[in-house]
C-alpha cells in the first residue's frame, strides 16, 4: 500500500493545515519530500533532480512578488507529476485564483500551513511514514513467498531471520485483516502493539501478522482479549485467524499459512476470531476449494433443495444448517427459527426425501454438513 496525500493530511503535525485546491487529487502517491524555492526550467541542472511522486515544500519567498511566478511553479509541479505542494504562510497569504483554477483542473493538491508550524517536523513525519510503508512492502513480499512459494529450508530461514530474528521457542501466529487499514493507521497500530504488548506487527495486505511467545503470553485468553480491544479501536470490521502451537524455525512457514487460511474461514463464517485447531473439516476442504469434484458434490447435494425452496418459498437449507449446528435438536432449532417443532421435523423429513435419504439419517447428516461447509469456501 502506498502513501497518499490523504494519508499525510492525517498526520498530527498537519492537523491545522488547509487544503486550498485539488481536493479530488488526494489519492496521489507520495514517494519522497523535495524543495524548489527557485523557479526551474528544463535546461536547469536541478530540473533533473525532480521525480514523479515528489511532495514539495515551498516557502513562496521568491514567487511572492509576481502572480505569474506562483502559477509557473505550480504548473511545473503538475508537469513533473509531483504529488502535492505544501506552502508556508510566511511570505504569502493567498494563492492567486488563476493558480488555484489550474490546480483544481489538474486535481493537484495545494496545502497551506501556518508560519509557526515547524516544517522540519513536517519533513520528518512524512519521511518516516514513507519509510514505514517501504519496510512494510518489503515484509509483505517476503510473507507472500512464505504463503505461496515452494521454499527450501534455507530460503525459509532467511525470511525468518528478516521477519522474526528472535523467534520464540514455542509460539502462535496470528493474522488480523481489516476491511480497510490506511498506511498511517497501520503505523499507529504497529506502535501500539509494540508499546503495549512488545509485539512486532508485520504488515500484510489490509492487516498483518503477529508472533506470540507462548511462554511470555502464557495466559493466551487474556492476551487475545486485550488484543481484540486494541484491534476494535482501529476498526469495527476485522477478522482474526490463529495458528496451532508451533515450535522453532521448522514450523515458521506453516504457522503463517495456518493463521492466514484460518482467517479466510473466519471471514467466510463471519466470526471475529477463529482457531486453526477448531477447523478440522475446513482444513481438509481448503485445499479442495477450487477442485471440480467439490463443486459437483455441493451442486448435487444442495441444488435439489434450492429448487424446492424456489417452488415452495421454504427455507429448507437454513433450517438444516441450524439443525446441524444444534446437534439435531428439533426443539432448539424451532426456538431459533421462531417456529413450531413439528414444522422443523417436517422440513428435515422433506429434505431427506428430496435427496433420497429418508431411510439413512446418518448419510443425510454427513452429506449436508460437508456440503454446507464446502459451499462457503467455493
Amino acid at each position: 500500500m502506498s502513501i497518499t496525500v490523504k494519508d499525510i493530511l492525517q498526520l498530527d503535525v498537519l492537523k491545522n493545515a488547509e487544503l486550498i485546491a485539488g481536493k479530488n487529487g488526494l489519492n496521489r502517491e507520495v514517494l519522497r519530500v523535495n524543495f524548489t524555492d527557485c523557479p526551474l526550467e528544463p535546461e536547469d541542472p536541478g530540473y533533473k533532480l525532480v521525480e514523479k511522486g515528489d511532495l514539495y515544500i515551498h516557502s513562496f519567498y521568491i514567487d511572492r512578488i509576481a502572480d505569474d511566478l506562483i502559477y509557473n511553479i505550480i504548473q511545473f509541479y503538475i508537469q513533473t507529476e509531483s504529488s502535492c505542494c505544501i506552502g508556508l504562510r510566511y511570505y504569502i497569504n493567498q494563492i492567486p485564483d488563476k493558480t488555484l483554477d489550474l490546480a483544481n483542473k489538474n486535481k493537484y493538491p495545494i496545502i497551506m500551513i501556518d508560519a509557526d508550524v515547524p516544517y522540519g517536523q513536517v519533513i520528518k513525519d512524512i519521511s518516516e511514514l514513507i519509510l514505514t510503508d517501504q519496510i512494510a512492502l518489503n515484509s509483505e513480499n517476503k510473507i507472500n513467498r512464505l504463503l505461496y512459494d515452494r521454499l527450501d529450508s534455507q530460503e525459509c530461514n532467511e525470511i525468518m531471520q528478516y521477519l522474526s530474528p528472535d523467534l520464540p521457542l514455542k509460539y502462535l501466529c496470528v493474522y488480523i485483516k481489516y476491511s480497510e487499514l490506511t498506511s498511517l493507521r497501520f503505523k499507529l497500530l504497529k506502535s501500539d502493539l509494540f508499546s503495549q504488548f512488545q509485539l512486532n506487527f508485520l504488515r500484510y495486505r489490509k492487516g498483518g501478522f503477529l508472533i506470540l511467545d507462548q511462554i511470555t503470553h502464557h495466559d493466551f485468553s487474556h492476551t487475545i482479549n486485550s488484543l481484540m480491544n486494541l484491534f476494535a479501536h482501529y476498526g469495527k470490521t476485522f477478522s482474526i485467524g490463529v495458528s496451532s502451537s508451533c515450535e522453532g524455525s521448522s514450523d515458521f512457514a506453516r504457522s503463517f499459512k495456518e493463521a492466514h487460511s484460518t482467517h479466510e474461514v473466519a471471514e467466510i463464517t463471519g466470526k471475529k476470531i477463529t482457531y486453526y485447531n477448531d477447523l478440522s473439516i475446513y482444513n481438509l476442504l481448503q485445499p479442495l476449494r477450487n477442485h471440480e469434484a467439490l463443486k459437483v458434490f455441493c451442486k448435487k447435494t444442495l441444488e435439489p433443495l434450492k429448487e424446492y425452496e424456489k417452488r415452495h418459498s421454504s427455507n429448507l437449507i437454513e433450517t438444516i444448517r441450524i439443525y446441524l449446528e444444534n446437534n439435531g435438536d428439533y426443539k432448539k432449532t424451532a426456538y431459533i427459527l421462531h417456529t413450531h417443532e413439528n414444522t422443523i421435523r417436517f422440513r428435515i423429513k422433506k429434505a431427506m426425501t428430496i435427496l433420497g435419504m429418508e431411510d439413512n439419517s446418518y448419510t443425510f447428516i454427513e452429506h449436508l454438513s460437508l456440503a454446507l461447509k464446502a459451499e462457503l469456501l467455493l
